[in-house]
């Protein structure tokens, strides 16, 4: 389900505009997806020995400026922003709970790279 979200997450970094094409309500579910998945993605790469902080504070930075770009307004980026720190816990969770182990969260962590790289 993660992948599938980073799959989201890529396609709103690099879609341009789709114009008044997009239902009122499909900007707001992406970010929703894209906040959510990064946030797991982050919070689970955290608790990795084997992956650097720095690689994730990176990847942070550029999560907050796709939510800032993507929101509709502050409350929308309110509203994201606490969808992310829940995810963040969550994929903390995960790790500590083995639902995932650090290789797959590495792995989720470069698709994630190489999204904002594109």
């Amino acid at each position: 389900m993660i992948v599938q979200m980073i799959a989201m997450a890529a396609i709103l970094i690099v879609s341009p505009d789709p114009g008044g094409e997009t239902p009122p309500d499909q900007p707001v579910a992406d970010l929703q997806s894209f906040t959510a998945a990064a946030g797991q993605v982050l919070g689970a790469a955290v608790v990795c020995e084997d992956i650097q902080k720095t690689r994730v504070e990176k990847a942070a930075v550029e999560v907050g400026e796709v939510a800032k770009g993507a929101a509709a307004g502050p409350e929308e980026l309110k509203a994201a922003h606490a969808l992310f720190e829940k995810s963040v816990q969550d994929g903390r969770h995960a790790i500590r709970s083995g639902d995932t182990d650090c290789q797959h969260t590495n792995a989720l962590l470069q698709a994630l790279e190489q999204a904002f790289d594109q």
